[in-house]
């Protein structure tokens, strides 16, 4: 089964290709965590912390964060003008643009 979480990911990549990703130049990034964390840590928490040192405030954190995906694995969903601070983290192991199929 250590295939089914990678497959999962893809599968929201694709179907999040529905929803449309431009508004104020920004993208939707999908971002893949990893397993859910211990029990006690918030995911909540965990991905507003990442934002908010990519974006440099909690409030526009908190305006970016579209999702978090917390039941099957650890990752998240925000509007994000790039994904360059996000390469800094080591917990994030992959991040993808949300793409519109035509």
């Amino acid at each position: 089964m250590a295939w089914a979480r990678p497959l999962l990911f893809l599968c929201l990549i694709c179907l999040s290709a529905f929803t449309g990703n431009s508004h104020e130049g920004k993208k939707v990034h999908i971002v893949y965590i990893g397993d859910l964390p211990e029990e006690g840590e918030s995911l909540q928490s965990t991905h507003y912390d990442i934002l908010n040192e990519v974006l440099g405030s909690h409030s526009l954190a908190k305006e970016a964060l579209l999702y978090i995906y917390g039941r099957s694995f650890n990752g998240f969903v925000a509007k994000l003008a790039d994904a360059e601070g996000l390469n800094h983290f080591d917990e994030i192991l992959q991040e993808a643009d949300d793409i519109i199929l035509s």
